[in-house]
C-alpha cells in the first residue's frame, strides 16, 4: 500500500510525493545488507531505487536496540541526487540520498550493477575494513 502525504496550504506538493513513493514501490532496483553501527550491531539496510524520471527512493533501517535485541524500524522516502565525480583519479558515480527529515544526506559509491558502497560526506570509502556495501536483490 503506498504512503500518502498530505499537509496544508502546500498546493501540488502532495501529488509530487505521492508519485515519488509510488514509483519506488512499483518499479524499483532494490540493494540491501548490513552497516556497521557506532555502538552496537549492524543495521539492516533496504534501499530501493525507483526505475524512472522521479529519482525517488525508499530507505528502510532495521535497529537491534537493548539486551531482548528488539527491533526498530525507520523508513525514510526521497529523492536521489546522482553525482558523478573524480575520486583518486577515477571518474566515479554516487547516489546522494537527502533525507525528508533533515538528519543528513547519505551517500553512496555505485562500485558496479550489482554493488552500492556508503561512504563519507567527502565521497571518501571508509579506513576501516568493516563492510559498508548494500548488494542488489
Amino acid at each position: 500500500m503506498p504512503l500518502v502525504f498530505a499537509a496544508c496550504g502546500n498546493k501540488g506538493q502532495n501529488a509530487a510525493k505521492t508519485q515519488t513513493t509510488d514509483s519506488v514501490t512499483t518499479d524499483s532496483t532494490v540493494y540491501a545488507g548490513q552497516i556497521p553501527a557506532a555502538d552496537g550491531p549492524e543495521i539492516d539496510y533496504e534501499l530501493a531505487i525507483a526505475n524512472d524520471s522521479t529519482h525517488g527512493y525508499r530507505m528502510t533501517n532495521v535497529y537491534t536496540v537493548g539486551k531482548e535485541g528488539e527491533k526498530k524500524t525507520f523508513q525514510d522516502n526521497g529523492k536521489i541526487e546522482v553525482i558523478e565525480k573524480d575520486v583518486d583519479g577515477k571518474k566515479c558515480e554516487f547516489y546522494k540520498l537527502k533525507t525528508a527529515d533533515g538528519a543528513g544526506d547519505i551517500i553512496f559509491k555505485k562500485v558496479d550493477d550489482n554493488t552500492l558502497r556508503m561512504v563519507n560526506n567527502e565521497f571518501k570509502e571508509a579506513e576501516s575494513k568493516l563492510n559498508y556495501d548494500l548488494k542488489k536483490k
